[in-house]
């Protein structure tokens, strides 16, 4: 199971991995696949759920990609405005 969990980019989180959006990316390859260490990614929002557009979702970039980021709530955008800046931890649960 992969939670992910978003975090202020002014918080620290312990032991993380920083990768880029597009080395995450890379992972990918295709087919789904199964993350065996934790990461964080950081990117600016780029477009949320505010018109609906994207429900449940946040899309975040950074200089080398962008991504989709599925969470369930349908008012993301109350809490995640365009061009913040936000961190999301991958925590690998086996």
């Amino acid at each position: 199971m992969v939670l992910l969990l978003l975090v202020g980019c002014s918080e620290p989180v312990a032991e993380e991995r920083s990768v880029s959006i597009g080395f995450l990316r890379g992972l990918y390859g295709g087919y789904p696949r199964t993350l065996t260490e934790d990461y964080v990614i950081e990117g600016e929002v780029v477009s949320s759920d505010r018109y609906g557009a994207f429900l449940n979702q946040l899309v975040i970039q950074d200089p080398t990609g962008g991504i989709s980021i599925m969470i369930d709530n349908p008012a993301l955008h109350r809490s995640y405005s365009v061009g913040d800046l936000v961190r999301v931890l991958s925590l690998i649960h086996i």
